[in-house]
C-alpha cells in the first residue's frame, strides 16, 4: 500500500493521500503457476480528486511574470498562467508581485489565492499530478454561489406538486376513521 501513497491511482481516479484499517480478505490463490500468491485486501483510503471547474485555494509559492505557482493542501502543485489572471493585473519585477486593482489585492509568496481548475494532468509513470487554473476573486465566487442558490430555488418551484404526494390527505382521514370504528 505504501507504493500507492502520493501517486495517482487509475482505479481510484485520484491521488492516495493516506490509508488505514488494512485487512486481509480470506482469499489466496496461485495464478498461472507463478511462485507468488494473489491475495485481496480491504482498506480505508483518503483520495484527492481534482475536478475541472472546482474552486480551490492554494498558497502562493512562486511568482513570476509568466505564472503564479501554488501549493494546494501543502501537497499538490498548481499554477495560474498570467493569461488567466484578470486583465487589469500588473506584474512588478522589483517586488515579484502581481497587483489586482479590481480586488485591491497583491499576490506575493505566502498569499492565499482562490482559483478554478481548468486542467488536470497526470504523469502516469511517476504518478504525479499537475493542476492548472484561473484566478477567482472573492466577488466572483460569491456571485457564483448566489447563482447556484437561485437555480436551486427555481428548480424547487418548477417541480410539479402532482409527483410528490403518494397518497392524498383524504385517504389518510378515511383510514383514521376506519381505525376508530374498529377500535370502538
Amino acid at each position: 500500500m505504501n507504493s500507492l501513497l502520493l501517486r495517482y491511482c487509475n482505479v481510484l481516479r485520484g491521488v492516495v493521500i493516506a490509508y488505514d484499517n488494512v485487512k486481509a480478505i480470506p482469499f489466496a490463490r496461485i495464478q498461472n503457476e507463478m511462485p507468488q500468491l494473489e491475495m485481496k485486501f480491504s482498506a480505508r483510503v483518503l483520495v484527492f480528486r481534482a475536478q475541472i471547474g472546482q474552486v480551490m485555494t492554494g498558497v502562493v509559492n512562486k511568482v513570476s511574470n509568466s505564472h503564479v505557482g501554488l501549493l494546494v493542501h501543502d501537497l499538490f502543485n498548481a499554477s495560474i498562467s498570467s493569461d488567466l489572471l484578470p486583465s487589469d493585473c500588473t506584474y512588478s519585477t522589483d517586488n515579484e508581485t502581481w497587483t489586482l486593482p479590481s480586488d485591491g489585492k497583491t499576490i506575493l509568496v505566502g498569499t492565499r489565492v482562490k482559483f478554478q481548475i481548468k486542467s488536470v494532468e497526470f504523469e502516469r509513470d511517476v504518478g504525479m499530478i499537475s493542476i492548472c487554473g484561473s484566478y477567482v476573486s472573492d466577488n466572483e465566487e460569491e456571485e457564483n454561489k448566489g447563482g447556484e442558490k437561485k437555480r436551486k430555488r427555481e428548480e424547487e418551484v418548477s417541480e410539479s406538486p402532482d409527483t410528490t404526494p403518494t397518497s392524498s390527505p383524504k385517504r389518510k382521514k378515511k383510514k383514521k376513521k376506519k381505525k376508530k370504528k374498529k377500535a370502538e
